[in-house]
């Protein structure tokens, strides 16, 4: 199963997704920044297709805005730790 790293904007006061917990593909996700009307979210995911991970994002996400990055990542590839932590329930 490959990992993906996706990043886009996602407009409005609340960027939260409209259902928790994530479920699979979905892992985790993290805001990155704030612009003047949207905030950066960065997703790690994993799954055997790009378009698995796409349709989880708008599940949870509905009215995501224009996408930054959607990139391939090794299996049990995980994003930088002191920048991302992954906090597990």
């Amino acid at each position: 199963m490959k990992r993906w790293w996706v990043s886009w904007h996602q407009g409005g006061d609340d960027y939260r997704p409209v259902q928790w917990p994530l479920a699979k593909p979905l892992i985790a996700y993290w805001c990155s920044g704030h612009g003047e009307d949207s905030a950066s979210l960065c997703l790690l995911a994993e799954a055997d297709t790009a378009q698995e991970v796409d349709d989880a994002i708008m599940a949870y996400w509905p009215d995501r805005g224009e996408m930054r990055f959607f990139e391939e990542r090794a299996a049990g590839w995980t994003p930088e730790p002191s920048r991302f932590p992954m906090r597990m329930p």
